[in-house]
């Protein structure tokens, strides 16, 4: 007996993460539904990264030499 065509391509969840982060989200898990066929990728934005204030301001300054 064959089986089925998997609904399931991992090229489809690899466009999907790949999307998501080109995006700005971090992917943090995925869920599959066998019976239909549907990915869901579970996400949640990137935070920005606040610089401490000595390196923003060396960030400024730089190491010049005096």
């Amino acid at each position: 007996m064959a089986h089925a065509p998997s609904p399931f391509r991992q090229r489809d969840l690899t466009k999907m993460v790949k999307a998501f982060r080109a995006a700005g989200l971090r992917v943090t898990g995925g869920k599959f539904d066998p019976q239909t066929g549907k990915l869901e990728v579970v996400s949640e934005p990137e935070q920005a990264q606040v610089p401490a204030p000595l390196d923003a301001w060396m960030a400024k300054h730089g190491s010049r030499e005096t």
